[in-house]
C-alpha cells in the first residue's frame, strides 16, 4: 500500500504557532490557514465517496506536529514500520535544504494522510484530480515490516529511528500526568506496555 498526503495548505508549509516553532523558542511567523474553504468541501466529498467505495485503508488528519507526527501516530496504532521517500527540490541553490524539509514535515496546515492499496492508487489520484485537488496529493512512501521509521530525501537517508522508542518518548507527557492523577505503578506499567511492540497493533 501507499501513504498519500492531501495538502490543503497548497505547499505553503507555514510554521507559525506550530509545535516545531515552539520547541525552538519562536512563534514561527505566518500561521497555517484554510485559504480556500471550498477545497475542504471538495476534499470531504472525495474522501466520503472513496470510503463508501472501499478505496481507503486508513485515514489521519494532519494534526499537531505536522505530517511526520501524523505518520508516526499511524505507525504507533498499527505497530508497523514506515519507509518514507520524499522529493524536496531546493528552490535556492544556496538555501539550507533542512529548513525546507522541516517546514514540509512539521507544518500544521490542513490536510490528511490516507493509506491506499497500490492497485487503487491511480483511481484515487484521478478522483482528487477531478475534484481540483490533484496537485495537492503527495506520495510519501509505504508501511513496512519491522519497527523502524526510515526517511530518505532525494535518495539520502535523513532519519532512521526505532518507532517503539519514539512512541515511548511521545507518551512521556501523558505518562507524567497519569502518574500524578492515577496510581503511579499502573502508569509505569502502561508506559512499558506502550514500548513493547510484540503485541499486535490495529489491523
Amino acid at each position: 500500500s501507499r501513504l498519500l498526503l492531501v495538502d490543503l495548505g497548497s505547499g505553503r508549509n507555514r510554521l507559525g504557532g506550530s509545535c516545531f516553532a515552539q520547541v525552538h523558542g519562536r512563534f514561527g511567523e505566518q500561521v497555517p490557514d484554510l485559504d480556500r474553504p471550498a477545497q475542504l468541501k471538495d476534499f470531504f466529498a472525495v474522501i466520503q465517496a472513496m470510503n463508501r467505495d472501499g478505496l481507503l485503508r486508513a485515514y489521519h488528519d494532519r494534526s499537531d506536529g505536522g505530517v511526520i507526527a501524523t505518520l508516526c501516530e499511524m505507525a504507533f496504532a498499527a505497530h508497523c514500520g514506515l519507509e518514507l521517500a520524499l522529493e524536496r527540490p531546493q528552490v535556492d541553490p544556496g538555501a539550507n535544504p533542512v529548513t525546507g524539509l522541516n517546514a514540509f514535515l512539521f507544518a500544521e496546515e490542513p490536510g490528511a494522510v490516507i493509506q491506499v492499496a497500490v492497485r487503487d492508487r491511480e483511481e484515487v489520484l484521478l478522483r482528487f484530480t477531478a475534484a481540483g485537488l490533484g496537485g495537492q496529493v503527495h506520495d510519501l512512501g509505504r508501511p513496512a515490516e519491522g519497527e523502524r521509521l526510515r526517511v530518505t530525501v532525494n535518495g539520502a537517508v535523513v532519519l532512521d529511528e526505532s518507532l517503539p522508542e519514539l512512541q515511548g518518548l511521545w507518551s512521556e507527557t501523558s505518562h507524567a500526568v497519569q502518574r500524578l492523577r492515577d496510581n503511579p505503578e499502573c502508569a509505569d506499567q502502561e508506559l512499558e506496555w506502550v514500548r513493547d511492540w510484540r503485541r499486535p497493533g490495529l489491523r
